[in-house]
């Protein structure tokens, strides 16, 4: 996605390209999806401090995000993400851009 913005002060023109590139784009993605990962850690009323155990589910966005953003995730949600979890806590479906994601979480 590519925006321009030209501002005119004083006799001089400004013109800037900002352009989201798919890497920025994904990165912006992995940091909607600690979001709601932090707020499922709420509204599971889990301490600051404790450590859980994550599962992503979804399409090629979750792959993605896993393949790309494991560390990221993992040190911002204080989580493991394993494959699968038994008797998760909370399990929630989330929207990120046009896709449909799934996560769960146990302490």
């Amino acid at each position: 996605m590519i925006t321009e913005d030209v501002d005119v002060d004083k006799g001089i023109v400004v013109k800037a390209n900002w352009m989201i590139t798919p890497e920025l784009e994904l990165e912006g993605y992995a940091r909607d999806l600690v979001r709601y990962i932090q707020d499922g850690r709420k509204e599971a009323d889990y301490d600051l401090a404790d450590r859980i155990q994550l599962t992503i589910n979804g399409d090629h966005l979750a792959v993605s995000l896993i393949e790309q953003f494991t560390a990221y995730i993992q040190d911002e949600t204080l989580s493991t993400i394993a494959t699968v979890i038994e008797h998760p806590d909370l399990s929630k479906e989330v929207e990120i851009g046009d896709h449909t994601i799934i996560f769960s979480i146990k302490k």
